[in-house]
């Protein structure tokens, strides 16, 4: 650097030292080149041109800037006394149109990677490419850390203005605008302690990042840009609300977009960053200085879901007027301020309200020739910027990290905008919790056409579950049932003694609607008394012996269980003192004596309907007292189709019974496996602590087919597994699944969702090892004939 060329040396502005510590960090990104470039039609006169550009180049100082900031303490910004600007021609009118497009695609992405080196002024170039003998195409490029949006469009009137006089040969005489370093010195002179005390309380409270809408991948450093004008019906509708009720037209917009984040992150209170003219009006001559003066700074919205949207939108203005005293504020001294911990981000988005004195060339610019098809490239350091341009027809713009967020979700983002800005204006009064996000195809598409999951018949399909069984007993009476320990059932064998049981259950009153409660430890007269009950035409009600006395008690007087199966003749619950009948299974004498065959043949008008009740189950009660779950026969009947269709399970399979008898879990386990004709295997207790001995027991019963409770199978996960294992299926459910494979299984792993109120299983979806575990894993799709509602607070269906 040459002290004889240098004019004047001062310090950054806060926005100015943000731009440059993320280009220095990211070099290869071309994050904060801005490239504007525009088709040109008529005839040029090129040495005017390059004449008006380095004119305004030479009345400026910040447009002779470059950066220092290596070994020194601050960094600061050297204004040179001259400086040529480079403008470089190129004539491709030898190129059809076809070789024009992509060439020009290629420039355009070469110049932007090119970048600048920021120690070498001047921070811009410009190019101009002619295509046809009256066609060029005129491209600009320059860093951020010289102008804003403001100050270039400030520059452009000047160029056209002094290219007109110079293509004439004539001089033009503008009144010269201060240097940006006397915005510094003002900047250096604002006193921040007011500044703080309004951030501090601003963002009070305030502990964490608002998320983005979409966020399951690694920044890849890829950047897109998607963008819709709004019809000018709309565009007027906004103009007039604002009018009418003194808002501002950006006030609506970055209404709409906290509203949008709100409803995707299902949060009330939002925080995104949003940008400042930084013009200080106290300044004079500010609004026509060359320079940076934006500032961005963060904008925490609340949201009350029943507040009218036209007086939340005032007091949204309100508390933008009050945060615009102090838009002077460096974000980095905000983010000190804030609560959050020093490794998190204040916001990841941020909202830009372009309210720009923007040159309209078809009405203000007469020269020799005309300027249209105007394109502009920009990138910032966030992952999600939202755009907004006024005009006609409103201009709004999204610009992502491809890594983040999807191009669909971009797109989404456009038109949930949209959507809200029409019911804002349509309904100022309405709610903002019921304010419409979706589209009408958006809603068709979540409400009905992914709940398509009809399978007719399913339902109701006929036998019932026992009858079933009972095929099988007839049809492959020698194959194993049930296997505990050294206990092992045949079918026939299990129908037998469940046709003996339910016998006996009929002549103590069980029936249809009745309840049978088994309180049982784990073994075959588990599976026996079940489907004895089903059998007898009642209900089931499976208790887990090491509850509480209490709470049996509870559950059996609430429910109103007419008779009780327990594995001793005198309950320590003192239970005999409760109006129900004690079966005493350990002793089989009383049962043995009962016919072994199946009630329906001996009395065909005890018949049971898929409305009738198959099984209750009671709810952990951890929101109070447990709640008893009435399951019917439709629904049973529906999960065991489902489960055997998804699953493909046969006779041939081999499966488990692991949950305990009192939760769902285990009707999964049971019937679908023994209306299929397989096998289930119920190990002991102490098997089920060991992750280790349970893979081991899996392997050696041969085990195709396994539910585990989460924390177990997440547990199983970390194994080696043989690759010849029998294991075809793990299904997992009870909890969140928290992890993916951390390597590929011999075996699909199969996450699942339900409550209980839904018959144990309400979606499912198979989990493959990733690379880039971002989230939880999937909980799937509705299973048949099951429809799934994801809704907010408000009950309104939530966006993808």
């Amino acid at each position: 650097m040459k002290s004889k060329n240098i004019e004047d040396i001062y310090e950054l502005s806060p926005m100015q030292q943000g731009m440059l510590f993320h280009t220095i960090d990211a070099p290869e990104t071309a994050i904060y080149v801005e490239q504007f470039s525009y088709t040109l039609q008529g005839v040029i006169d090129i040495p005017a041109l390059k004449r008006a550009w380095q004119h305004v180049v030479d009345r400026h100082p910040v447009l002779r800037s470059s950066f220092l900031w290596q070994e020194i303490d601050k960094p600061l910004q050297i204004v040179h006394k001259q400086v040529t600007l480079p403008f470089t021609q190129h004539d491709w009118r030898d190129l059809s149109t076809n070789e024009q497009n992509p060439k020009l695609n290629h420039f355009l992405e070469t110049d932007r990677i090119r970048g600048f080196d920021l120690s070498r002024p001047p921070l811009m170039r410009l190019a101009l490419i002619q295509l046809t003998k009256n066609t060029h195409q005129f491209v600009w490029s320059n860093h951020h850390l010289l102008l804003d949006g403001w100050s270039a469009s400030l520059l452009l009137k000047e160029v056209l203005a002094f290219y007109e006089a110079f293509r004439q040969g004539e001089m033009l005489n503008l009144a010269q605008s201060l240097p940006y370093r006397d915005y510094i010195i003002w900047l250096q002179s604002q006193d921040l302690f007011q500044a703080q005390t309004f951030w501090q309380e601003s963002l009070k409270g305030f502990a964490a990042p608002t998320p983005l809408p979409i966020s399951t991948r690694q920044p890849d450093g890829e950047y897109g840009e998607t963008a819709m004008h709004l019809p000018a019906s709309l565009t007027a509708e906004c103009q007039q609300l604002a009018k009418t009720h003194r808002l501002t037209l950006g006030t609506i917009i970055q209404g709409a977009y906290a509203i949008l984040l709100s409803r995707y992150t299902d949060q009330n209170d939002v925080l995104f960053g949003i940008t400042v003219s930084g013009r200080p009006p106290n300044l004079p001559g500010a609004e026509q200085m060359i320079g940076l003066f934006i500032n961005t700074l963060p904008l925490r919205v609340r949201i009350d879901p029943t507040q009218t949207t036209l007086s939340w939108l005032q007091s949204l203005q309100a508390h933008n007027v009050e945060l615009r005293q102090y838009e002077y504020t460096p974000l980095w001294r905000v983010r000190e301020w804030s609560e959050l911990p020093r490794d998190l981000p204040l916001f990841e988005s941020l909202f830009v309200f372009e309210n720009l004195p923007v040159v309209n060339f078809s009405e203000e610019w007469v020269g020799s020739f005309t300027i249209g098809d105007s394109q502009a490239f920009e990138r910032t350091n966030y992952p999600l910027t939202v755009v907004s341009a006024p005009g006609r027809r409103l201009l709004l713009r999204v610009l992502y990290d491809n890594g983040r967020i999807s191009n669909e979700t971009a797109d989404r983002i456009l038109t949930h905008l949209q959507c809200l800005l029409t019911d804002i204006t349509a309904n100022p009064t309405k709610p903002l919790g019921r304010l419409q996000l979706l589209t009408q195809a958006e809603r068709r598409q979540l409400l009905v056409e992914w709940n398509d999951t009809t399978v007719v018949g399913a339902t109701h399909v006929s036998p019932l579950p026992h009858h079933r069984i009972a095929e099988w007993a007839k049809n492959t009476p020698e194959k194993t049932a049930v296997i505990h320990n050294d206990q092992t059932l045949t079918y026939t064998q299990l129908n037998q003694r469940t046709n003996q049981l339910a016998h006996h259950l009929q002549s103590l009153g069980a029936g249809p609607e009745t309840i049978v409660a088994i309180c049982l430890n784990r073994s075959t007269n588990l599976i026996i008394a079940a489907l004895a009950a089903l059998k007898a035409g009642a209900a089931y009600l499976p208790i887990d012996p090491t509850y509480p006395p209490d709470r049996i008690r509870y559950m059996l007087t609430d429910a109103g269980a007419a008779i009780l199966l327990a594995d001793t003749p005198n309950s320590p619950f003192t239970l005999h003192h409760l109006p129900f009948t004690i079966v005493n299974l350990s002793d089989w004498q009383a049962i043995a004596n009962q016919p072994t065959n199946d009630l329906w043949s001996s009395q065909p008008t005890n018949q049971l309907f898929t409305h009738n009740l198959a099984y209750v189950i009671y709810t952990s009660g951890s929101t109070g007292r447990p709640k008893g779950v009435q399951i019917e026969h439709a629904a049973l009947n529906n999960l065991i189709g489902w489960h055997q269709q998804a699953f493909q399970l046969t006779a041939a399979d081999h499966t488990t019974q692991l949950a305990g008898i009192s939760f769902d879990a285990s009707v999964w386990e049971m019937w679908p496996t023994l209306t299929a004709g397989a096998t289930l295997h119920i190990p002991t207790k102490d098997i089920l602590t060991d992750p280790i001995r349970l893979q081991e027991w899996l392997i050696k019963q041969g085990i195709t087919v396994a539910f585990l409770p989460t924390s177990l199978a997440e547990l199983m996960l970390d194994l080696e597994w043989p690759t010849n294992t029998p294991l075809r299926l793990l299904l997992t459910g009870g909890d969140t699944l928290h992890k993916y494979p951390s390597h590929t299984l011999p075996f699909t792993l199969i996450n699942n969702y339900g409550p209980t109120e839904n018959a144990v299983v309400t979606t499912s979806a198979p989990v493959f090892p990733t690379v880039t575990p971002h989230t939880a894993p999937p909980i799937g799709r509705p299973i048949a004939n099951t429809q799934v509602y994801i809704l907010d607070s408000e009950l309104q269906p939530v966006p993808i």
